[in-house]
C-alpha cells in the first residue's frame, strides 16, 4: 500500500514537472518567499535605485520610496549633515525629479542656549573671527537656535567662509535643521561692529 502511494506521488511530481515550465515554478518559489530576492522582485526599480545610493551605515534607519518621480525620505539619522547628504544623493538617481525629505535627526537633544553658545565659539575658532567691537574681516555671521533648529544669518566676505560655516553647524551633535540665510558679499569692508553669535544693534537715540 505504502509502495503504491509513493508510486503514484512520484507519477504525480513528474507530470507537474512535465507540464509546466521550471522557470514559472522558480518565480513562484520567489514570489512566495520572504527573502532578498522576493522583496527585490517586488520593489519598484525607481525605489531600489534611489535606495542603493543610501547603502551606508549612517542612512540604515531612512526609508526610501519613488512615486512617480517624487521621491520620499523617511527615517532617522544621527546628524543634520546625514540628513542633506541623503536628500542630494537620491537627487542623483535617474528619473528622481523631486525629493521630499522627512527624515529627523535623531541624535542628542542640546538645549537652545547651549547649542547656540557653543557653536557660536567654534565657529570664531574656525574661522578666525575676531573678538566682540574689532574688525572681523567682513564677515559678520549670527547663530540663533529654535528647538534644535539653527538659523544662520548675516554677511560672509567669501563662498569659503559661508561653506565652511555650514559645514561645522551641520555635523555638530544636537543641530536637528539648518537655515543658511548668509549673504556672501567680497567687497565688504571691515566691520567693526557685529561678531559671529551676536546680530549688530544700532546704538539707541540721545
Amino acid at each position: 500500500m505504502i509502495g503504491t502511494m509513493r508510486a503514484l506521488r512520484s507519477a504525480l511530481l513528474a507530470a507537474i514537472c512535465a507540464t509546466t515550465p521550471w522557470g514559472l515554478l522558480q518565480l513562484s518559489s520567489a514570489a512566495q518567499g520572504s527573502g532578498p530576492t522576493a522583496q527585490a522582485a517586488a520593489s519598484n526599480p525607481a525605489t531600489s535605485a534611489a535606495a542603493a545610493r543610501l547603502d551606508k551605515k549612517q542612512y540604515r534607519d531612512v526609508k526610501v520610496s519613488v512615486d512617480n518621480g517624487t521621491t520620499t525620505l523617511t527615517g532617522t539619522v544621527n546628524l543634520y549633515q546625514d540628513k542633506a547628504d541623503a536628500e542630494k544623493r537620491v537627487h542623483k538617481t535617474k528619473g528622481v525629479t523631486t525629493v521630499n525629505n522627512l527624515i529627523v535627526v535623531a541624535g542628542p537633544t542640546v538645549p537652545d542656549a547651549e547649542l547656540g553658545k557653543t557653536l557660536a565659539t567654534k565657529l570664531a575658532d574656525k574661522l578666525s573671527y575676531a573678538s566682540p567691537g574689532v574688525s572681523n574681516g567682513g564677515s559678520t555671521i549670527s547663530v540663533r537656535v529654535v528647538s534644535g533648529v539653527v538659523f544662520l544669518a548675516g554677511q560672509a566676505h567669501s563662498d569659503m567662509d559661508r561653506d565652511s560655516a555650514l559645514a561645522l553647524v551641520s555635523t555638530y551633535p544636537g543641530v536637528k535643521d539648518v537655515v543658511c540665510k548668509i549673504v556672501v558679499d567680497s567687497g565688504a569692508a571691515l566691520a567693526p561692529t557685529g561678531y559671529i553669535g551676536v546680530p549688530s544693534t544700532p546704538a539707541a537715540p540721545r
